[in-house]
C-alpha cells in the first residue's frame, strides 16, 4: 500500500511504554482522525511519523520504503515529504521571525526562485500578503495558525500531521481553520493525520478513525461505521460522552465558513 504506515511502533520514556505495538496507516489522499483521551499516546505517535522520537521498537514506511533509520540526507528528503502542524502556533512559531522568512525557509530548501510563490502561498492560505512582514505576535490566533500550514505547505509535502490544530483557537475561528485545510486537501491532494479530542471535527475531517487507549490502538475503521457503531467499549465511552454524538448516523454538513 503506498502512502504513510506504521507497524508495531513502540516507545519508551525511561520506564514507560508510552506506545505499545501501535500499527497505523493513512489513506492516501485521505484522512485518518487519531482520537484518545489527553495521555493516550496521540500526539507522542505524530511526533514518531516526523521522526521526532526514538522508537524502542517497529517500523515506518513511506511509499513502500522503509524510512525507520533514515538519517541525513535521506532523512531530510523525508520530513520534506512528512510534515507537521502543531497545536499552538504561539510557542512552534520563532518570535523574532518575520511570516515571510519562516515560510521562505521551506521554499528555499526545495529550490524555489519565483519571486511571487511566497505571495501566492499566502492567497492559498485565506492570510493577506500583507502579514509577511508581521512577526507571530502582531497576528490573530487564526492568522497564526494559517501561517503555520502555510510553513507546513511551502516544502510542498503530500502527507501532513496536524496535530490538535484547532484546539488552541476561539470556535469561531476553529471551523474556518477546519475549512480551509479540507479546501487545500482537495486541492493539494494532500493526506492527513488528524489528531483531534474534538469528536466533531473529527467527524467532520475523517475517512477513517483510530481510537487509542494508554498507547495501544484499540479501534480503527471507516468513520461513518465508527459513528455508527464504534466496536470497543472505550471508543463507545468517547461517544457517549459527547450527548450531540450520540445518535450520529450522517456526515455532519460542512462547516459555514461565512
Amino acid at each position: 500500500m503506498t502512502g504513510l504506515s506504521a507497524t508495531d511502533i513502540c516507545v519508551r520514556f525511561g520506564a514507560v511504554l508510552a506506545l505499545d505495538g501501535v500499527s497505523i496507516a493513512i489513506p492516501p489522499g485521505g484522512t485518518l482522525g487519531l482520537v484518545g483521551e489527553s495521555g493516550s499516546g496521540k500526539s507522542t505517535l505524530g511526533r514518531v511519523l516526523l521522526r521526532l522520537h526514538d522508537l524502542a521498537g517497529g517500523r515506518i514506511m513511506l511509499d513502500g520504503e522503509d524510512v525507520t533509520q533514515a538519517a541525513g540526507v535521506r532523512l531530510k528528503n523525508y520530513r520534506r515529504q512528512v510534515q507537521i502542524v502543531f497545536q499552538d502556533p504561539s510557542a512552534s512559531l520563532d518570535p523574532r521571525m518575520t511570516v515571510a522568512r519562516a515560510i521562505e525557509q521551506g521554499m528555499r530548501l526545495r529550490g524555489e526562485r519565483d519571486p511571487n510563490a511566497l505571495g501566492r502561498l499566502l492567497d492559498t492560505v485565506g492570510l493577506s500578503r500583507a502579514v509577511a512582514s508581521r512577526l507571530p505576535h502582531e497576528l490573530s490566533g487564526g492568522q497564526r495558525q494559517r501561517v503555520a500550514i502555510a510553513r507546513a505547505l511551502a516544502v510542498r509535502p503530500s502527507i501532513i500531521v496536524l496535530d490538535e490544530v484547532t484546539s488552541a483557537l476561539d470556535v469561531s475561528v476553529q471551523a474556518l481553520v477546519l475549512n480551509l485545510l479540507r479546501d487545500l486537501q482537495k486541492e493539494l491532494r494532500l493526506s492527513y493525520l488528524f489528531i483531534s479530542h474534538n469528536m466533531a471535527a473529527v467527524r467532520a475531517m475523517s475517512d477513517e478513525v483510530a481510537v487509542m487507549y494508554r498507547g495501544k490502538l484499540v479501534e480503527q475503521g471507516d468513520a461513518d461505521s465508527f459513528f455508527a457503531a464504534p466496536s470497543h467499549p472505550y471508543s463507545r465511552s468517547l461517544l457517549e460522552a459527547v450527548p450531540r454524538l450520540r445518535h450520529m448516523r450522517e456526515r455532519p454538513v460542512p462547516f459555514d465558513a461565512g
